[in-house]
């Protein structure tokens, strides 16, 4: 019988098909979101309710953020932070100084912040 709950490695050496993955995630949630914009401003044409006008104008300026940080994180240079920080981090040793455990704690931290905090598009 074999094991179903082996696990997977991702090798670090396949960055460049990472790269492309990401990028192609980018453009997909970016065609997502242009999708709902279009469906939002034509919404917004036939709405005579106040209330749902209101929503929809709400809504068309959320995408509109959300599209412009998808333009952002699509760049270069925004890429390339993003494969650094899911790249694994070697551990500390037993002898690490308390200046190099903070500096790995930082980098954690800001490595969480960009894997994660990237995809919170409710703190735009």
């Amino acid at each position: 019988m074999e094991n179903i709950f082996k696990k997977k490695l991702i090798a670090v050496s396949k960055e460049p098909i990472v790269e492309i993955n990401r990028l192609k995630e980018l453009k997909q949630l970016k065609q997502l979101a242009n999708n709902y914009l279009i469906f939002y401003l034509e919404h917004q044409k036939l709405e005579k309710n106040s209330w749902k006008k209101d929503l929809s104008d709400r809504n068309i300026l959320l995408l509109k953020k959300i599209i412009n940080k998808l333009n952002k994180l699509q760049h270069n240079d925004r890429i390339a932070e993003y494969l650094e920080a899911i790249k694994p981090t070697p551990a500390l040793n037993n002898k690490a100084t308390v200046e190099e455990k903070n500096k790995a704690h930082q980098k954690y931290l800001q490595n969480f912040g960009i894997i994660f905090g990237q995809g919170n598009f409710f703190s735009l």
